[in-house]
This record gives structure tokens, sequence and C-alpha cells, in this order.
């Protein structure tokens, strides 16, 4: 399928990104593009191919190769406009996230640093969905012995992360779309938890029955739905679920409660965003 490159250390890693739209899922082999392929997001039958080069005749080569594969549009924006911010260095609790680009050695006094380079993945943190599953992950281990843990949906891997470096000895994480695993597996081996944390490619439904101490999950409220009717509560004692919206968090909150999970903490952001932590209690 797909791969993703590593920039380099010294600075933000992209100005400019070269976006090519292309209808059907492209297959990007090893050795077909040069040093400027980032990697590519595939979804719901369409690819995005990620440049941070102008790379049209690249692109149209490799869809020779692939026939029913149509390039729809090309964009060219600025790294930061892509994530929609511009991404630094900012601590939620115990946590420290820094870019691998920071030259900084400084800790701030936090106890638990988190390298994360974001790629072209959307979730450096800075969301208040992520935020709070942060402060989450920081209290449950605090408060309890979290030993293992599953992160569904895991995108960067941040919060996979967190829960290593909150103490997880074993940490799942896993997400459907490619690019995100890969992304996540980066970070991972940014921060020296190859040991500790494995991703893998995977649908929520399917893997989110992994027993473990702790579940988390900051995912769409529709993939949601489907891995709690799928049992995922089960072998698991406390839960971590976000993304929400008001409608959508009274849906999961009337399920959790079906399901003989107790609401340990319920966070609300800006009106908006709605965080559970649960207790499974059977």
């Amino acid at each position: 399928m797909s791969d993703v490159a590593a920039p380099g250390l010294g600075g933000s890693p992209y100005q400019d990104l070269h976006i090519y739209y292309v209808e059907g899922r492209v297959g990007v082999a090893p050795g077909e593009v040069g040093a400027s392929y980032i990697g590519n997001w595939v979804e719901d039958g369409y690819s995005f191919l990620f440049f941070s080069q102008p790379a049209r005749e690249s692109v149209e080569r490799i869809l020779t190769t692939q026939p029913g594969r149509v390039l729809v549009d090309e964009y060219r924006m600025r790294y930061e406009d892509w994530l929609g911010e511009r991404f630094k260095r900012f601590s939620v609790g115990k946590f420290l996230i820094v870019p691998p680009w920071d030259p900084s050695p400084d800790d701030g006094g936090a106890t638990a640093r988190i390298v994360l380079d974001p790629g072209v993945v959307f979730g450096t943190g800075t969301h208040p969905t992520t935020r709070d599953c942060l402060e989450l992950i920081e209290q449950v281990c605090k408060g309890d012995t979290i030993r293992t843990a599953v992160d569904v949906g895991t995108g960067t891997g941040l919060l996979a992360l967190a829960a290593a470096r909150a103490g997880c000895r074993r940490v799942i994480a896993f997400d459907f779309n490619f690019l995100a695993a890969r992304t996540a597996i980066r970070n991972v081996a940014l921060n020296g938890l190859s040991r500790n944390v494995l991703v893998f490619q995977g649908k929520a439904e399917e893997a989110a029955c992994i027993p473990a101490d702790l579940m988390i999950a900051n995912i769409h409220f529709e993939v949601m739905m489907g891995m709690l009717a799928s049992d995922a509560a089960d072998g698991k004692r406390w839960l971590i679920l976000s993304g929400l919206l008001r409608s959508q968090a009274a849906e999961v909150r009337r399920r959790l409660l079906a399901e003989s999970v107790e609401i340990a903490a319920h966070r609300e952001r800006d009106g908006i965003w709605h965080t559970f932590l649960g207790r499974v209690r059977r």
C-alpha cells in the first residue's frame, strides 16, 4: 500500500504540502516516488497523495500503471494550514508534548515527555477532546494500577504514548487508516517505546475486544456505537470515550449505563465536546 517519509529533526518538516486527490485506492510501491513523498491517505475509495514538492509527473506515472484511478484535483497549501495550527510544545498535566523539530531541551518541570511528529495525520493533542483524554489517562493511571491499555483509532499515537508514559507496561494501538498507523509507529520509535507500544492497522469493531485494564477511544460516534454494540467493554476495567457532541454523548451515556458501566467522570468543553471516564462493574 503506502508508506510515510520521515522528515529530518532540524526544523518544521514541511513548508508547503502538494496534495493530489485521486479517485480510487492508489498503491505506492517503494522506489516509485522520490524523497519529497510524504504519504498516502486512503479513505472511502479516494486517495490523497502528499508531497513536499510538486510531483504531478510522478503521480501521473503511478496512475498509468493502475487502471481506473483518476486524478481529480491537486492542491498546494501550507503545512500549518493543513494541521490547522502552528504545532509547538505544550503541556497537559504531567505530559509535555514536543515536536521533534523543537530544539529546546527544557521540559519545564513536566515529568512525562512525549515527542510527537504528526506528519499529515490529525492528532497533535491540542483539540479539547484529546486534552481531556490526556488528563483522564493521568488520573486513572494515578488512581489505579493500569498495566495494559488499548487505544482505538490511535491517529498519531499520542494517547497510546501517554498511557505508556503514565505507567502502562503494554499498550496496543490501532487505526483503520494505514497512514495513521504508520505515523503512530514512527512516533513510538521516536520515543523509544517500541517494547511497550504495539501499533497495527485494524477496525475498531474487530480489535476493540482485546482485553485490557483501560480502553481509550477518541473516535467518530458511529464507530464508537458499533464498537460498544460488539461488547468492547468486556474484559476492560476502565473506558475513556471521547470525540462526542452533546446529543451523541447522551446516547453513549445511555449505552454505558445499560452495560453496567459507571460514569466516573464527565468532561464538557466549550459546551460542545464531551468525554466520559467509565468504570466497568461487570
